[in-house]
């Protein structure tokens, strides 16, 4: 019936097969080359299988691979990150000390001018009050203690001058108040009874 008419159409086709082509004798040969074809078919196949397999274990290398640098690259943009903040900090640093460097460098300018006046305005007054005190100055232009201790007991001597003058200046004062109104006798009588 049913297989008894597939069995005739493929006899058919395996005769016209031979007929066709000219290295082919016989039924036996298309068989053959059918079941050389089905091995070699069954052979690509295994292959492409085995590849099939090995580009999967490769993938999934590849894979972990993948996530490993890119565990990698996030340490390294996470460490990035960081010395770029340290980067900063650094710099901010670097900023606020170069200015107080500045800063200082121009307060010791400053501080060595005003040591230069001080200690030129310091001979300067002690050389004044040798020459009106008649001396000779003996104390070197780098010793300023000398010259400050000098310039103090000066000014004590002439603090004691003043108060002496201004003492006796009083006391002119008041004889002249005395002798005006008579009473200069009186006051030495005073004077001379303490």
């Amino acid at each position: 019936s049913h297989i008894k008419e597939h069995a005739e159409k493929f006899s058919i086709f395996l005769d016209n097969v031979v007929e066709i082509s000219p290295d082919i004798n016989n039924v036996q040969g298309v068989l053959e080359r059918y079941r050389t074809l089905e091995h070699c078919r069954n052979e690509c196949k295994r292959l492409l299988t085995d590849e099939m397999k090995g580009m999967l274990e490769m993938k999934r290398e590849l894979n972990f691979i993948l996530e490993e640098k890119v565990g990698y690259f996030k340490k390294l943009k996470n460490s990035l990150a960081m010395l770029t903040v340290r980067k900063k900090k650094a710099n901010d640093h670097f900023i606020y000390w170069d200015r107080t460097l500045k800063r200082l460098s121009s307060y010791i300018q400053a501080s060595k001018e005003q040591s230069f006046v001080l200690k030129h305005g310091c001979y300067d007054l002690y050389q004044t009050m040798c020459r009106r005190r008649e001396m000779t100055p003996s104390i070197k232009k780098d010793n300023i203690e000398d010259q400050l201790k000098f310039i103090r007991e000066t000014i004590a001597l002439y603090k004691d001058v003043l108060r002496v003058a201004i003492t006796v200046k009083n006391n002119q004062a008041a004889t002249q108040l005395l002798k005006s109104r008579g009473q200069y006798s009186r006051k030495l009588t005073l004077i001379s009874g303490i």
